[in-house]
């Protein structure tokens, strides 16, 4: 067995007919799906994980270090705020699973990541990297450098942040993003 580095939770939340709770209720619509422990729990969720363009149902797909909740206001996601990538839905499948892969065989270099989300809709799909700080200006450039580099994406994907105190003020995960466009 190849232990990974640290354990990961996947969860999921469905989101078909969903009205949006508060954030007890939200915290109710988590779903365990399996604990990642080994290089083989990951190989076997992988194999099989639904393609993302044959998801019919709204869903987040939650792919969490151990003991991090999915939620703005866990202590471990309060300083800090997410990546949001959009996306069509026709490559989803394959730049979540590089995702996965590359935040589970090690830390990224450029940020301290708890997590990322896969938000299926109906016609594209959003990756969030979630991390436990907010970046510095001078951060900026590299991480989303990095970001592309990993999903092998150019500057035609726009990358945008949002920070989780912004989104507790107006509980949304993607309204009033900022916007970066170029590396």
């Amino acid at each position: 067995m190849n232990i990974l580095f640290t354990t990961f939770e996947i969860t999921t939340v469905n989101k078909s007919g969903f009205t949006k709770p508060l954030n007890d209720d939200f915290r109710s619509t988590i779903r365990h799906i399996c604990t990642l422990k080994t290089i083989e729990n990951l190989g076997y969720f992988l194999r099989y994980l639904k393609p993302i363009e044959s998801c019919e149902s709204v869903c987040d797909i939650n792919v969490f270090k151990q003991g991090i909740q999915p939620l703005w206001e866990d202590e471990n996601n309060l300083g800090g705020g997410k990546w949001i990538i959009k996306l069509r839905k026709e490559v989803g499948h394959r730049l979540l699973e590089r995702l996965i892969i590359h935040l589970i065989k090690g830390p990224f270099s450029t940020t301290d990541v708890n997590g990322v989300v896969a938000s299926i809709r109906p016609k594209f799909y959003i990756l969030s990297i979630w991390t436990r700080t907010c970046p510095k200006t001078n951060e900026v450039k590299n991480i989303i450098k990095e970001i592309r580099n990993l999903l092998k994406v150019g500057n035609e994907v726009e990358v945008c942040f949002k920070d989780n105190d912004e989104s507790l003020r107006d509980n949304s995960s993607f309204k009033n993003t900022t916007r970066y466009t170029e590396n």
